[in-house]
């Protein structure tokens, strides 16, 4: 099973109308039938995408995972960045 949820806000500002922040929850509700030693793992997400220019967009993304995987892996932190062009 699976819970998510997340919002996006546009346009943050007057000068940044193309702009948006995204900010997301997910958890994976993981089965009983297995040897997991959680019963789910989380995500939550941070992220504001950049308008460049054109299709052209960079987007500095921030997650927290805890209990990733189920297993006893430490949560953690990931700091990524995302350059996207849609046409």
């Amino acid at each position: 099973r699976h819970v998510g949820a997340g919002v996006v806000w546009n346009g943050p500002s007057k000068a940044r109308q193309r702009d948006e922040i995204g900010l997301a929850f997910s958890t994976g509700l993981l089965t009983r039938q297995s040897t997991f030693r959680y019963e789910s793992e989380t995500e939550e997400e941070l992220y504001y995408r950049i308008y460049v220019l054109g299709g052209l967009t960079v987007q500095p993304d921030v997650q927290f995972w805890q209990n990733p995987g189920g297993n006893g892996t430490p949560n953690t932190v990931l700091g990524l960045g995302r350059i996207m062009y849609s046409f």
